[in-house]
């Protein structure tokens, strides 16, 4: 048995990876844009809900400039997720942008979920 669950999210290929069994995918995301990136680092991830948004989210990350999150990808994105590149993914505030069925299966865990981004290379 797992006792946590990692996410690990890779900025140069707009991508998320799980390999834990109970919830394995990788899948593309949108992220942060040059001007308001998404931040590096190692985070635990928390469940909350945005009334501003009216959805669900995995809260990363909390300071002065905001709330850094997982949520599922705005539907006026949606051509950008599902593009067959990444040079278009770069348009968010700093969260992490992904399409509803990959975050309902992270959102479903009930298991401590420790989110890695890394890669902010280009």
């Amino acid at each position: 048995m797992f006792l946590s669950i990692v996410v690990l999210v890779n900025l140069d290929q707009a991508t998320v990876f799980v390999e834990n069994p109970q919830v394995a995918f990788k899948a593309p995301v949108v992220i942060g844009k040059p001007s308001t990136p998404t931040p590096e680092g190692v985070y635990v991830l928390e469940k909350a809900y945005s009334a501003k948004l009216g959805m669900n989210m995995l809260v990363f990350r909390r300071d002065e400039s905001g709330v850094y999150a997982i949520h599922p990808n705005l539907q006026s994105r949606v051509h950008q997720i599902n593009s067959e590149t990444d040079k278009d993914n770069r348009l968010s505030a700093g969260c992490i942008g992904m399409r509803q069925k990959e975050f309902d299966k992270l959102w479903n865990q009930n298991q401590t979920m420790i989110l890695q981004v890394y890669g902010g290379g280009k």
